[in-house]
């Protein structure tokens, strides 16, 4: 510490336009940088082979799964297919009432001049107007 205030005396001595050499010293400061930059090479290396070894043996961990083959009845298989089937149909028949309830006829009205005072009575078309 106290080499460290010496430093800064010598440095407010000579003021800031002076060349303070002696706190230079470029392989020391060398040194200090490639320490730094092996110790956390060193320590991302180190971290990174211990999260590659976590999850390498993560699998050990786990618990073992029953992996039972699951068996098929044929019989349920048919009776739920049936069941399918009619609610299937019972579907189609209440969407296709739907549809006719919710079907607009076709309308036209006839064009009126300007200025005439008429009556429009709608007219109902058979066939529905192609859009």
């Amino acid at each position: 510490m106290s080499s460290f205030l010496s430093k800064i005396k010598v440095l407010r001595k000579r003021g800031r336009s002076a060349r303070a050499i002696e706190l230079i010293n470029p392989p020391r400061e060398w040194l200090i940088g490639l320490l730094l930059a092996a110790g956390t090479f060193s320590f991302g290396a180190l971290y990174l082979g211990y999260d590659f070894w976590e999850q390498y043996h993560m699998a050990d961990n786990q618990p073992i799964v029953d992996e039972s083959v699951v068996r098929y009845h044929q019989g349920d298989a048919i009776y739920y297919i049936g069941e399918f089937k009619k609610r299937d149909t019972l579907f189609q028949t209440l969407r296709a009432e739907v549809r006719e309830q919710a079907e607009v006829p076709n309308v036209v009205l006839p064009v009126v001049e300007e200025g005439e005072e008429t009556v429009i009575e709608p007219v109902i078309l058979e066939k529905p107007i192609a859009p």
